[in-house]
């Protein structure tokens, strides 16, 4: 096979064939990106364009500091169960004896033990 053969021949499309209307055209675009890139180019500084973003910071604090007050809303200060339907020992299937030795700091003497473990059979 012949390499010269195949090569595909890409002059009819090449831009810079041309040369007169190829600057032409890159003059054109150039003008009229020209106030674009002097405004990008005399921008603000960083500490400038990161007090543009005060707004959406603001808002996303403002959304969080919602969330977080209802939340805190639904909390009960004292950090007791509240009675609101079932609780979480009904809920894993303790029985409410078990689930008492759960909450307080002292736990069941032996004999409790025994007699509430024989009645959950």
């Amino acid at each position: 096979m012949n390499d010269d053969a195949d090569r595909i021949d890409f002059r009819a499309i090449d831009p810079t064939g041309d040369g007169e209307r190829f600057d032409a055209t890159v003059a054109a675009i150039m003008a009229a990106a020209g106030p674009e890139l002097a405004d990008r180019r005399y921008s603000q500084d960083a500490l400038g364009q990161l007090a543009g973003w005060w707004r959406p910071l603001l808002a996303a604090a403002a959304v969080t500091a919602i969330v977080a007050i209802a939340t805190l809303a639904g909390v009960d200060p004292d950090g007791r169960e509240t009675q609101s339907g079932t609780g979480i020992a009904e809920a894993l299937g303790m029985s409410e004896q078990v689930a008492t030795w759960v909450r307080s700091s002292e736990g069941p003497d032996p004999a409790e033990l025994l007699l509430t473990l024989e009645d959950d059979r």
